[in-house]
């Protein structure tokens, strides 16, 4: 009765170095993870990390894991696309199944005494352009 995220593709520029690396059967290893866990661990009790700035990784990981949730850090402060990330976070009826993190655009808002005020209308700002995208 608990949910878990494992790390898929991340949205660091850092993913490369493992993530992304190449197995001996010609899979990234996020790929092959993904075949592995969902051999292995066919529960509903789990889902990926999906970074947002990875939009084209996180299709492959999508393909690899149709109807799992995507936990999506990387909207706001690293950049990563709100509106491309949702479409890619859809599952094979066509549903959005992705958890939007965005927690330093919010958190950094401000480091002065409008700190409240300025993460308060960042926090705004991310559930209007979420509200957007279901237009």
């Amino acid at each position: 009765d608990r949910f878990s995220f494992v790390l898929g593709i991340t949205s660091n520029p850092t993913a490369s170095q493992v993530e992304k690396l190449k197995t001996s059967s010609e899979e990234r290893v996020f790929e092959a993870m993904a075949s592995i866990f969902e051999s292995e661990f066919p529960q509903p009790n789990w889902g990926w990390v999906a970074g947002a700035t990875q939009v084209e990784e996180m299709k492959a990981l999508r393909s690899k894991s149709p109807d799992r949730w995507l936990l999506i850090p990387g909207v706001g402060a690293q950049g990563g696309s709100l509106e491309e990330s949702l479409e890619a976070s859809k599952d094979s009826k066509g549903r959005i199944r992705g958890l939007v993190n965005a927690s330093r655009s919010i958190l950094y808002a401000s480091n002065g005494s409008d700190y409240a005020e300025a993460a308060g209308k960042a926090a705004e700002d991310m559930a209007n352009q979420m509200r957007k995208t279901q237009e």
